[in-house]
Order: structure tokens, then sequence, then C-alpha cells
């Protein structure tokens, strides 16, 4: 019996029904000119990447592993924060002079949920088989 896992960054692409983007867009639908953003000024930094090129890594993965088990982390290189992913979000819907609205998590946390963590990014030093591929690294 042969075992691939796999660890993701966060996945995102046009049928996400949950997560940052997601809602940043639902609320901005309900009131464009202001955001309320859980967490603190500039939010946690987490990876992010696309759905094509995570079933991309996934299909390498299993394609070249070579040990009975065997794992592998999928992501991409960079991070960006939550600050910038509404910038982005206004941006990409056209929206201009949002008023974005900070809520302190309990406690003080920075981040918007218990427990979350401040930054967010995988190791992928060593990128197997593909030198050029910033999506499967194995651990």
């Amino acid at each position: 019996m042969r075992s691939v896992s796999f660890r993701f960054a966060n996945v995102v692409g046009p049928r996400s029904t949950h997560g940052v983007t997601y809602d940043f867009v639902q609320k901005l639908k309900e009131n464009s000119s202001e955001l309320e953003i859980l967490g603190s000024p500039l939010g946690t930094s987490k990876s992010y990447f696309y759905i094509s090129n995570c079933i991309e890594g996934m299909l390498f993965g299993t394609r070249n592993a070579e040990e009975r088990i065997e794992y592998f982390y999928l992501g991409s290189e960079d991070y960006v924060n939550v600050k910038q992913i509404a910038d982005i979000v206004c941006e990409d819907i056209g929206l201009e002079n949002v008023e974005y609205y900070w809520t302190v998590g309990e406690d003080g946390d920075k981040g918007g949920w218990k427990r979350d963590v401040e930054v967010m990014l995988l190791s992928l030093e060593e990128i197997k088989d593909d030198p050029q591929s910033t999506t499967v690294q194995t651990r």
C-alpha cells in the first residue's frame, strides 16, 4: 500500500464559498462604502495559491512519489496580508475610498480568529524534480 499526503496553503478559485476574499465581497455587496475586517491592522499574512496550481501539484505529487509514504507541501513562495487582500478586492470590483474598520480579536489578538497564526508560509526550499515549480515541495 502507498500513501501520498499533502499540506496546502490557502487555495482560492472562482467557486470559493468561504474565506477572506469571499467574506469581503459579500460584505461589500451589502455596503460598498465600508468594510469590517476581523483582527487588527494589517491583519494576518498567509500564502494563497490558485486551485489549478493545487491540482497540478497534487498530480505531480502522485506521479512522482518515490517512497511508500510521501508528504508534499503545496503553496506559493510569497504571502499577502489581510489589508492587501481588502485593497485587491476593492480595486477588482471598482470601489474607491472604502473605509476599513478593524475589529481586534479576543484578548487583543492580531488575528481575526481564535488561535489564528500571524504569519503562515509553507517552506518551499526542497522543490522536487522541477526547479521552475513554485507549487510543489516535499517535506
